[in-house]
């Protein structure tokens, strides 16, 4: 059987740039016209408010005032840069737009714990979400494009990485402590007494269906999926790539009307109406039942994973163990790799106090994320210190380069200003 495996290993360290957050309302306005694009209110707000969240920076506070004119001017250089783009006609492929956006939806899924509880942050359904990110994805990686042909043939030379060093090595923090990691990470899952509760729930419903009862009143009266429940279970249209695998393959073999058998996904147990269905997209409604994972389903996946931890202990490889039970996508298959990362930069805590009373070469006890239960082995670590010329030149190299190319890259968004008529309405912001 085909096991489920959840992409964790990214999230556990720090968090990507784009993470929704929920922010104040506002009142749009049109703050800056720039050639025939416009910035507004609204965009200016949200990507403040982003980073607000992220650095811990309260809106009310002299620093905020200041981010809204950073991402002033960074919307107006990405705007600028959708414009060069389209005078040069570089653009960027569907396929990697969608690559991409299924990549960034998946981690924007495992954080919010569900589809349903996405859908609910958003308020919107996965399609509406997944329409609405598709398009801010697609100038970004154009902007993305535009910016890296420009800078491409940028070099750094060795004496202008001394250069830097002897200018910056006095204002350098401290290299963190790193450490190398491997993980392994079983997820706690429903089944057994839950899995025949809740399938019986869902015999009872379909033999009313069978009888001739509403569909769009038992979905009121029983689902528990509370984003379509009110609504008679309505999904509305979906597409390939919108849903679970199992949900989008039963709902596509419906024709009009028709009612699917019970379906499982990894959320629990649905009944599908298709309403219509063109082929391409399908309008669905559904009956939705949770398997409510239990205290016994909780013991035997604690039970799995130490008894990993004893054959691991008693010299079976973490490596070839990691790569049989993980449930981490991202590292199973490399032996659960994590790589180096700071323990600073774990974004959840009980990960991080786990791995950091470890010493080289132990394995952790088991413990608890929201993810499911995880084992780690510290495999080495690099210790708190000043940077160095000799011990970290690539690193410095890669820093100075960094320099140079934002250097270049602001000179070049001011020449291209002067070709370009910009209005901006500051006030606007206060």
């Amino acid at each position: 059987m085909k096991r489920y495996r959840i992409c964790i290993a990214a999230l556990l360290i720090a968090a990507a740039a784009g993470t929704p957050v929920s922010g104040q309302e506002v009142i749009d306005a049109v703050v800056a016209v720039v050639g025939d694009k416009i910035i507004l209110k609204s965009e200016i707000m949200q990507k403040a408010q982003q980073v607000a969240a992220q650095q811990n920076i309260s809106v009310t506070s002299p620093a905020f005032a200041q981010l809204k004119d950073d991402m002033l001017e960074e919307l107006i250089s990405q705007k600028i840069l959708l414009i060069k783009a389209k005078q040069d006609t570089i653009t960027v492929e569907d396929s990697q737009i969608d690559a991409d956006l299924e990549s960034r939806m998946e981690a924007f899924i495992e954080q919010a714990g569900s589809v349903e509880n996405l859908e609910r942050t958003f308020d919107a359904p996965l399609r509406e979400i997944k329409k609405k990110f598709r398009a801010e994805l697609k100038d970004y990686m154009i902007v993305q494009k535009v910016q890296q042909m420009k800078l491409m043939d940028v070099k750094i030379y060795p004496q202008e990485v001394e250069e830097f060093y002897n200018t910056m090595k006095d204002s350098l923090p401290e290299k963190q402590e790193m450490v190398k990691i491997r993980h392994i990470l079983i997820g706690i899952k429903a089944g057994g007494e839950a899995y025949q509760k809740a399938m019986e729930k869902m015999r009872g419903i379909k033999a009313r269906l069978d009888q001739g009862e509403s569909f769009e009143a038992l979905a009121k009266t029983f689902s528990e999926d509370p984003g379509t429940a009110a609504d008679g279970g309505d999904l509305g249209f979906i597409e390939r790539g919108d849903i679970f695998e199992e949900f989008e393959n039963a709902a596509f073999r419906l024709k009009d009307g028709e009612i699917s058998p019970i379906v499982r996904t990894d959320v629990g147990l649905h009944i599908i109406k298709c309403i219509e269905n063109r082929g391409d997209r399908v309008h669905v409604a559904h009956i939705f039942v949770k398997i409510l994972e239990t205290m016994e389903d909780e013991q035997a996946t604690v039970a799995l994973i130490t008894d990993l931890r004893k054959q691991i202990l008693a010299g079976a490889s973490f490596d070839s163990l990691a790569a049989l039970y993980s449930e981490d996508a991202t590292t199973a298959d490399i032996g659960g790799d994590v790589g180096w990362t700071s323990v600073q930069n774990m974004q959840i805590p009980v990960f991080a106090d786990a791995v950091d009373t470890l010493e080289v070469g132990e394995i952790s006890m088991p413990f608890k994320t929201p993810f499911g239960y995880h084992i780690v082995l510290k495999e080495d670590e690099q210790k708190q210190r000043p940077f160095s010329l000799a011990e970290d030149y690539e690193q410095l190299k890669n820093a100075a380069l960094a320099q140079k190319k934002n250097k270049v890259f602001l000179n070049w968004i001011e020449d291209l200003k002067k070709e370009i008529h910009i209005e901006i309405k500051r006030d606007l912001l206060e």
